[in-house]
């Protein structure tokens, strides 16, 4: 069964962080092509229990994701040079969180530092 989503739904994670930072694209039109093509191919791939597709929806910020940080104290925002760099920065530090969850040996580096 061929299924038409656009291309939102084969954007890899990382090329979709760069259109929704560049305001190619909203995280509100990403959360529906998911939910359209979970809602399309799951009643023939029956793999998952339960969707969230309201809270999803209700939790998806409009526009592009430095507005996740909208109520910050502007003062805070403009310590790191605006919202996009503090957005940069918020998402910097994740990545580095990921390289120590996918190597779980390492969280005690991340919880204690090096030893």
């Amino acid at each position: 069964m061929k299924v038409s989503f656009g291309d939102l739904t084969e954007l890899a994670i990382g090329a979709a962080s760069e259109r929704l930072a560049r305001g190619e694209v909203s995280s509100s039109a990403l959360t529906e092509a998911y939910l359209a093509r979970i809602a399309a191919l799951d009643p023939t791939l029956n793999c998952y229990v339960a969707t969230r597709a309201e809270e999803a929806r209700a939790e998806t910020p409009p526009g592009r994701a430095d507005i996740l940080f909208k109520f910050i104290p502007p003062e805070t925002l403009e310590r790191f040079g605006g919202p996009e760099r503090f957005a940069r920065a918020v998402d910097a530090s994740l990545d580095r969180l990921a390289t120590f969850v996918k190597n779980p040996g390492r969280l005690p580096e991340l919880l204690f530092g090096k030893a």
